[in-house]
């Protein structure tokens, strides 16, 4: 998973550890071979309960 273009790992580790982002909006990239990236801005807010965004990959067709 990218977070404003830094890599924090796999999408896996991630979802089990979460990440805490700073207030503001955050552009948030998923990649795996053979997938379309998976791509979404989030905001995040002081106070604000933490977000569970589902990601759903799209294969690129042969």
């Amino acid at each position: 998973m990218i977070v404003d273009d830094e890599a924090l790992g796999t999408l896996d580790f991630v979802a089990a550890h979460g990440v805490a982002l700073p207030p503001g909006v955050h552009h948030l990239t998923v990649k795996a071979v053979g997938f379309f990236p998976w791509d979404r801005e989030v905001t995040a807010q002081v106070g604000s309960p933490p977000l569970r965004l589902e990601v759903v990959l799209v294969a690129v067709p042969d």
